[in-house]
């Protein structure tokens, strides 16, 4: 029914033509449409979408980009440690791999998991962020199950900036960026760098005695740079090149009178590369190339997995990731439409050392994909959207999905809006290939999502804005014991979660402003097993709240954050013994501006954690105490 719909909305447009008059109505003012490199210039009809804004990001200053997301609601972010640990988006209650990271457009997630590490993405790079929360398979493709980051990059065109910041845990960073522009050329580029010890104290249960220890093997390097040039005329182009390369220890979970993985190690590089041009600069129907290419090595070693033989674990993995698209968008003169269009082709490839027996040490993936968009404006009240999509990849078979979106602004104080869509992820190469785990014949996991979304705005001062929804699983890849020692990857998971999710803003005063978020959801196992059937899916919390409060009075500018969030299972069954305690986190920063004739800059001291709170958010992964943190940024 919901293809039906859509293909529907997307032929209405084609007879409103005929409908509307005769050609003399080349006159008629056509609504405001910004068009950018993306072809999903505007907010999706019917999808809940959060911004963190450029001032935001500059304001917090993250160290990583995992720190900005905290407060989005919805989100969930899976922290294994420190600085260093591994960090992961639960949106939804979805799995990492069912939310889909895109760096300016471009998928990020890694084919061979089907995920990314947030950890290794250069904050200091990222512009903006947009979190959509939904069925977005058909506006994104694969892994948008749950919905989609976008992270926008930032390249300077004019000036210089600096910025060096340092704190707890021996934890530091420093970069610099500048750029310069002459007519309609520009080129821009920046280096960053931070790292950390990884050592704070802890607490452990070691024969029932409770001893404090130090974190250890969980220090951090890395070094990232971009450099991006831009061509501004008709035919506009820019090349975007950005590396990265790191080496952190991997400590593993603590668990009693034992800390696993002491000398575990990862040393990865990652490079992109990104060329988009505008090929047809036609006003009302422009048309866009996009290509890109990713080349990421990681080099695991682990000496005491004595498991895997008596030297441990040296695995090299290398993975080849390219995408070319043309895509483009078609003004209506006559009425308030658009139509957006994709088609696409990708290739990625894996060189392993732990693959499968007769898989060799490299596996290939070929993707082809399609997807046609219809945003139609019915009235001044009434705007719906509508979109297909088809994806074919070579190793995981052909995937269709679509969305149905609707929103009526009843006032300039009051809008709602409606959304229905599906999604779906295909097997990662590890769980179609990995050694004594994968299965060559997995099916793509899917998901349909409702959604219901509405923004008030009582006062001028306060907008709140309230979302939610219902979702779907099936097909879910799940690992099945096969022995004590053994499991499978296999296609018998479902499961289905309802929630609601809400934003608070409030302008108090022209200097004061306070936001207040509010997530309540529960994801359920629905597959039928007993033991399982009905139980909470681990790490999705029931509960989140985020509250923030910004004064600026002058050059000043005062900050208090608090953060909570509830019990969650680690363990699938719901067992009472694999229940984590909630934790609640409380943040202050002050910062001063500081303008001179050609300098203007900021310092600023932030403290998370302030009450040193012990706490973690993934079993066996204590998180650090309080964190001291001094930055100076400067520009010129």
């Amino acid at each position: 029914m919901l293809y039906v719909l859509i293909v529907l909305l997307l032929l209405i447009p084609a007879v409103l033509p005929a409908q509307s008059g005769s050609a003399e109505r080349d006159t008629v003012q056509m609504r405001s449409v910004q068009v950018t490199a993306e072809a999903v210039a505007d907010p999706i009809v019917g999808v809940a979408t959060t911004r963190v804004t450029e001032q935001q990001l500059r304001e917090l200053r993250p160290l990583q980009i995992s720190d900005a997301l905290q407060r989005v609601p919805g989100l969930f972010i899976r922290e294994y440690g420190g600085v260093g640990g591994l960090k992961s988006v639960s949106m939804r209650g979805g799995s990492a791999a069912q939310s889909l990271i895109l760096l300016d457009g471009m998928a990020w997630n890694s084919a061979q998991n089907g995920q990314i590490d947030l950890q290794t993405i250069p904050a200091a790079f990222v512009r903006e962020i947009s979190v959509e929360r939904g069925g977005l398979g058909a506006i994104y493709g694969a892994n948008a199950m749950t919905g989609a980051v976008r992270l926008d990059l930032t390249v300077p065109r004019q000036g210089l900036s600096m910025m060096v910041d340092g704190g707890s845990f021996d934890t530091w960073r420093s970069g610099v960026s500048g750029g310069v522009s002459s007519g309609l050329w520009s080129v821009g580029g920046g280096v960053d760098a931070y790292g950390s010890a990884g050592s704070f104290p802890y607490q452990i249960d070691h024969n029932g005695e409770v001893v404090d220890v130090n974190r250890a093997n969980a220090d951090v390097r890395t070094l990232s740079g971009i450099a991006r040039i831009e061509y501004q005329g008709a035919f506009r182009t820019s090349v975007t090149a950005m590396a990265r390369t790191g080496d952190r220890g991997v400590p593993g979970a603590v668990v009693e009178n034992a800390v696993t993985q002491q000398r575990a190690r990862m040393a990865d590089s990652d490079v992109m590369l990104q060329v988009r041009s505008k090929i047809v600069p036609i006003a009302h129907a422009p048309v866009w190339i996009d290509a890109g290419l990713r080349l990421l090595e990681q080099h695991y070693t682990d000496p005491d997995a004595t498991i895997a033989g008596p030297a441990g674990i040296d695995a090299q993995y290398d993975l080849r990731d390219a995408v070319v698209a043309l895509h483009g968008q078609y003004l209506e003169r006559a009425s308030d439409w658009s139509t957006h269009y994709r088609v696409e082709g990708g290739y990625v490839d894996l060189r392993g050392t732990s693959l499968q027996p007769g898989v060799g040490e490299r596996v290939v993936r070929r993707h082809l994909g399609a997807r046609v968009e219809s945003d139609l404006g019915l009235s001044e009240v009434v705007r719906i959207q509508g979109a297909l999509r088809v994806d074919t990849y070579s190793d995981a078979g052909t995937a269709f999905t679509g969305l149905l979106g609707a929103r009526m602004r009843t006032s300039e104080q009051f809008s709602m809006s409606a959304s229905l869509g599906t999604g779906f992820r295909p097997p990662s190469f590890n769980e179609l290939y990995f050694l004594n785990y994968g299965t060559s014949d997995l099916r793509p996991e899917h998901s349909v999502t409702l959604g219901v979304d509405a923004e008030w705005k009582p006062l001028s001062w306060i907008t709140w804005n309230v979302s939610a929804y219902g979702n779907r699983f099936t097909d879910l890849i799940v690992s099945v014991p096969l022995s004590p020692v053994v499991t499978s990857a296999r296609n018998v998971g479902a499961a289905q979660g309802v929630g609601m999710e809400w934003t608070l803003t409030a302008q108090v005063l022209p200097a004061l402003m306070a936001s207040w978020t509010y997530t309540l959801q529960e994801l359920r196992d629905a597959t039928g097993r007993a033991g399982l059937d009905g139980t909470r899916i681990p790490y999705v919390p029931v509960e989140m709240i985020g509250v923030q409060t910004t004064w600026r009075p002058g050059v000043w500018r005062l900050t208090a954050d608090y953060q909570y969030t509830s019990h969650r299972y680690a363990q699938a069954g719901s067992e009472y013994t694999s229940l984590l305690a909630p934790y609640h986190l409380l943040g202050a920063a002050v910062a001063v501006a500081v303008a001179g004739q050609s300098v203007n800059g900021d310092v600023m001291l932030r403290v998370d954690n302030l009450l040193d709170a012990p706490y973690q958010v993934v079993r066996g992964f204590p998180m650090p105490g309080r964190q001291v943190r001094l930055s100076v940024r400067a520009s010129i």
